[in-house]
């Protein structure tokens, strides 16, 4: 008797789940336009105060994640508008998706699991699925980190495979935070670098050729010059 209890609570909270992911979906989709990332960046800078900015956009870059939302266009936003901050920010926002994304692993996991097979065997792959989740299982977090640092898989379907794995939570967690902080950390450096050495550069020629102007000597019009110049006169002559 306990036990249909607890299954109806537990159908009861899982539809309850899925309805709030929906709802959140679509106020996000309505209000936000999440997946036009121009839209976005317009919202971020009417907002103005950089200081009240960085919650909402890792609370954002978190729920994109969540989504399936591609955010690479974001680590550039992260450093035109926080400089080297934005490296902590998306670093932040990659754990919090990525801890979001376990949780609801862990909810659906036959859901999941179906998911995630469907995904992977879209191609032909060296290693089958259920090899990777015994490799996992047997060596837990250094696998798991291999897993993280090759680009065969997306972040977000990397998030639902340790969802549904054997792998532990702090593992999980650890690798994560190896591999986002310092994939994150490498690309808004770059971004941050290009734009600043596109700035110097802009700053160089703006300043050679407003220097290279002001040397040109000015001239005046050929009908000023023959008005001002008077031809000498002779002795005796009067104007």
């Amino acid at each position: 008797m306990n036990m249909r209890k607890d299954s109806a609570w537990m159908k009861l909270f899982k539809g309850l789940f899925i309805l709030t992911f929906l709802l959140v979906l679509l106020y996000l989709v309505k209000n936000f336009d999440i997946f036009n990332v121009d839209v976005f960046m317009e919202r971020i800078h009417a907002m103005g105060d950089q200081s009240k900015v960085k919650i909402p956009f890792v609370i954002f870059t978190a729920l994109l994640l969540v989504f399936f939302v591609p955010i690479s266009a974001l680590s550039g936003v992260a450093a035109l508008l926080f400089e080297l901050d934005g490296i902590l920010l998306m670093t932040v926002a990659g754990l919090l998706g990525a801890f979001a994304s376990y949780i609801i692993a862990r909810i659906y996991k036959k859901n999941v699991e179906a998911y995630v097979a469907q995904f992977y065997n879209k191609k032909t792959r060296e290693v089958p699925l259920e090899e990777l989740y015994e490799r996992i299982k047997e060596h837990g977090f250094s696998y798991a980190l291999f897993i993280r640092a090759l680009p065969f898989m997306p972040f977000n379907i990397g998030n639902l495979l340790f969802g549904v794995s054997s792998i532990s939570f702090m593992d999980y967690l650890t690798t994560t935070l190896i591999t986002v902080a310092l994939g994150q950390g490498i690309t808004v450096f770059l971004m941050r670098s290009h734009c600043v050495v596109k700035l110097c550069w802009l700053l160089f020629f703006n300043t050679f050729f407003t220097s290279a102007h002001r040397r040109i000597p000015v001239r005046a019009p050929a009908e000023s010059r023959s008005t001002s110049s008077t031809s000498p006169l002779l002795p005796g002559m009067k104007v």
